[in-house]
């Protein structure tokens, strides 16, 4: 996850997916998609047990597809493919951000993946901060 602009108490981000195929056969996606969830400033830090006692991040943000419905994508033996989705989120009270992806293949034989990360709105606005500064030029005596 990565901030590129905030204005009006809203956060445009981009959000991003690294799949590599680590082994010797051809992968086919069929679908692959993300959820995105949040957890307000001052919320209880629950478990889910729906989803085997995990924190619960009860806000929807965004949910959607990496990958264009109807269609799929081929990810050759050690290839590595990025998926990029921009969104935009009202982050009013939002204190913790949680990224879901799940990944499902064409073969019956090959289970579904899924991956997850979180990151506060604060780290995210830090790293926003830091990337967007411009070196001090070296002062001269």
């Amino acid at each position: 996850m990565r901030i590129l602009g905030e204005r009006d108490n809203e956060l445009l981000l981009e959000l991003g997916a690294t799949v590599k195929n680590v082994g010797v056969v051809r992968h086919t996606i069929k679908k692959f998609t993300f959820s995105l969830r949040g957890l307000d400033v001052g919320s209880r830090w629950e478990k889910n047990p729906g989803k085997i006692n995990l924190i619960d991040f009860p806000r929807k943000l965004q949910r959607g597809d990496w990958i264009r419905p109807k269609y799929v994508t081929v990810i050759e033996p050690g290839v590595e493919q990025d998926f990029y989705f921009t969104v935009k989120v009202s982050p009013a009270t939002v204190e913790y951000l949680n990224l879901y992806a799940e990944i499902e293949y064409s073969a019956s034989w090959a289970p579904p993946h899924s991956a997850a990360i979180t990151r506060t709105l604060l780290e995210l606005r830090k790293q926003n901060f830091e990337a967007t500064q411009l070196p001090q030029p070296n002062a001269t005596v």
